[in-house]
């Protein structure tokens, strides 16, 4: 019944904003065994992020944290109603037109294809982006409009890496 909970789930950002508390409640062993939850013990080196991810899960301090938005992105779904998730990635008023041609580049040699067969893989691309830092990076690129080697054959590269469904496999690698 929380009306920011609502909001949430209205643009797409379940997975974000539940990721994000997840961060932000774990605990990091740290230098000073006082900063450790009671009843741990642990050595006194300092939490290595790039080894052992972002921390260990505090469910209690999960459950405690208060439900935070932070900043979020519009969906434009009027503008673009058949790629609304997708859409959601670039900021309001964004011209349709480059939603939909950035969406048809990450098919590659696939950009004849009709919308209407390729946005089924709408989903899926997104449930990427959300589970792994390099494809949401990737995306970013693309979405920010970053040149340089071409952004959409960046995304494919790192979607190419992820563990797709055949269909989408198969349609980015062609």
């Amino acid at each position: 019944d929380n009306p920011q909970m609502e909001q949430i789930r209205k643009e797409g950002l379940v997975t974000k904003v539940f990721r994000r508390a997840l961060e932000a409640s774990a605990w990091r062993i740290g230098a000073d065994p006082t900063w450790n939850p009671p009843g741990t013990k642990c050595d006194t080196v300092a939490w290595d992020r790039s080894d052992f991810g972002p921390g260990i899960l505090d469910v209690k301090g999960l459950l405690d944290l208060p439900l935070e938005i932070g900043e979020t992105r519009e969906i434009v779904s009027e503008e673009l109603p058949e790629l609304p998730l997708f859409s959601s990635l670039y900021p309001h008023g964004t011209d349709p037109g480059r939603i939909r041609d950035d969406y048809l580049s990450l098919f590659g040699s696939r950009r004849d294809a009709t919308m209407e067969m390729l946005t089924i893989f709408e989903t899926e691309l997104l449930y990427h982006y959300t589970m792994d830092d390099d494809v949401q990076r990737t995306f970013d690129a693309l979405v920010e409009g970053q040149r340089g080697a071409e952004p959409s054959t960046r995304v494919r590269r790192a979607l190419l890496r992820q563990d797709l469904s055949d269909r989408l496999r198969s349609v980015l690698g062609d």
